[in-house]
């Protein structure tokens, strides 16, 4: 029997069917916003196919019930997030992934730094017999999950989301069900500031995949000037 591949899910939410990133919006537009959105999909989409390629499975986790169906996301497994808390929908994800995966990552659609690379090393991690291993986003929150151990629902549950404390506090709950293992820091985009931190951060000179380049060519175009002639900093 061969063997069962460690799973890799992206939480996304299906383009037209809800407002997302409304954060981002407030700062760029909505237009603007989804172009970025759509630009972060192909990069997410490509990290996923290439960790397909060296032994990953991959999965949408995707936000709309209805949104399953979606043309946009027939190349790969889906999953639906269900209702709920982000909390609440991680938990219901990772513990269904782990009903027939050996390990399993959650990842956004919002970290266009992102490599395959960072998803094979937190593999190796877990494979390696670390229970846990956690991304850490510069804004505080965090861009990758992983694990081979269940999480209590409550672990989930009791982090606050979406602010400069919610990697802090998740780490601070997994770590008396075993060792969790840090990977490196890297931007996620929330707000309008974070598309400057992309251009700032870089990959220290790894190699980046061509949807990460258009991304990075576009935040590029927006940062210096802006289709109008404003530049985002403006």
């Amino acid at each position: 029997m061969a063997e069962v591949s460690m799973a890799v899910a992206a939480f996304v939410r299906t383009p037209g069917h809800r407002p997302g990133k409304t954060r981002l919006a407030a700062g760029i537009g909505s237009e603007r916003t989804a172009e970025f959105y759509r630009l972060a999909l192909a990069v997410t989409e490509a990290v996923l196919e290439s960790a397909g390629r060296v032994g990953l499975a991959p999965y949408w986790a995707v936000a709309e019930p209805e949104g399953v169906r979606d043309s946009r996301w027939q190349a790969l497994p889906r999953l639906w997030q269900g209702e709920g808390s982000l909390g609440e929908r991680q938990d219901r994800v990772y513990r269904h992934l782990l009903e027939t995966h050996p390990a399993a990552l959650l990842i956004g659609a919002d970290c266009p730094l992102l490599a395959p690379g960072d998803l094979l090393e937190a593999g190796r991690r877990l494979g390696g017999g670390v229970p846990f291993v956690l991304g850490p986003a510069t804004d505080g929150g965090y861009y990758l999950f992983g694990g081979r151990m269940p999480v209590p629902s409550a672990v989930w549950n009791e982090v606050e989301y979406s602010g400069p404390e919610t990697a802090g506090q998740l780490l601070a709950a997994l770590r008396p069900l075993g060792v969790v293992d840090l990977l490196p820091e890297l931007p996620d985009v929330d707000t309008r500031a974070d598309l400057g931190l992309i251009l700032r951060h870089g990959r220290a000179g790894g190699e980046l995949l061509p949807q990460q380049r258009a991304l990075i060519g576009w935040v590029e175009q927006w940062e210096g000037r802006g289709r109008d002639g404003v530049g985002l900093d403006a």
